[in-house]
């Protein structure tokens, strides 16, 4: 395998990927690219196949060693290590650039999240309904009071008739005066705790908005201003991107308990203005990656 950068520019359709790119392969001419778009297969059939489709032929303009589309699988599968055999993947370069969704058999040396300035009626993060956990039935009846023998199980339709004939019971009884009425929730969990089921359910935490799901693991993130009139809207992005990683109880259920970046940079920058002093310094930490050839792959992840 060769011994190159890969970066990741993720965000938002028509939020500036291509052209924070294009901008970078200005800045410089000595780096050997290859360009990935990266595509949730629209159908199976398309799922782990790659080519040159009119999309990548739109960046033939830029000075590329080859780019092609990807059609990712749903899951990490053979599909994606035959994608890393293949003579794209191959060719001699420096460094390769994929864009869009994750290609789950890649570590990124870096990860680039560009994005447009939030509305102000729009956060980054929300507390809601979020991860599904399943819980043992048995050990939360426990915990209430009511232990159940280890085994204690549900009758099966024959043998419930046969004890019925037992005790003398028909479909017309009633419950009997010692009966006791059990919640609906409880006889819920005591039928999953008979027949061995976990609990499933959801957990409020706090979550990304789904543009954005994976911008708690970029280092660079980039917000994408087409005019100064955008500049306080990209401000309270900034502080809301600043704190996702500040507040813990936002960081323990965005990242659920893993480290990220170590180092994030969040850069307010006219993508359409090549001089930009904020867009210089987003390209430089790019260049930088890309530059040294020993980078750790923890600095950035």
């Amino acid at each position: 395998m060769r011994d190159r950068q890969h970066v990741f520019f993720q965000g938002p359709e028509g939020s500036g990927k291509t052209t924070l790119f294009r901008r970078l392969l200005e800045s410089t001419r000595k780096t050997l690219w290859l360009y990935c778009r990266v595509r949730p297969a629209p159908t199976p059939e398309l799922a782990g196949q790659w080519g040159s489709t009119e999309e990548s032929r739109a960046l033939d303009d830029l000075d590329l060693i080859d780019s092609s589309v990807y059609y990712s699988p749903e899951e990490t599968s053979d599909l994606e290590y035959l994608f890393r055999e293949s003579e794209f993947f191959l060719s001699y370069s420096e460094a390769i650039a994929y864009e869009g969704s994750n290609l789950h058999s890649v570590w990124p040396d870096l990860s680039v999240h560009v994005m447009r300035p939030l509305p102000e009626n729009e956060d980054l993060f929300f507390f809601g309904e979020g991860m599904e956990v399943e819980l043992d039935a048995r050990g939360l009846l426990a915990e209430i009071g009511i232990p159940l023998p280890e085994d204690a199980r549900l009758l099966t339709k024959e043998e419930g008739r046969l004890l019925d004939e037992e005790l003398g019971l028909t479909e017309d009884d009633g419950p009997g005066e010692d009966a006791i009425e059990i919640p609906d929730d409880i006889a819920d969990l005591i039928v999953k705790a008979l027949k061995r089921e976990p609990l499933a359910v959801k957990v409020k935490q706090w979550r990304l908005h789904n543009d954005h799901q994976r911008l708690a693991r970029c280092a660079l993130v980039v917000v994408n201003i087409h005019d100064e009139a955008e500049r306080p809207a990209a401000e309270r992005t900034r502080r809301m991107i600043e704190e996702l990683h500040s507040r813990p109880e936002v960081r323990r259920d965005v990242l659920h308990f893993a480290q990220g970046p170590g180092r994030v940079s969040v850069r307010i920058a006219n993508l359409s203005n090549p001089r930009d002093p904020e867009l210089k310094k987003a390209l430089a930490r790019i260049k930088r990656v890309v530059s040294t050839s020993d980078v750790s792959r923890d600095e950035d992840w």
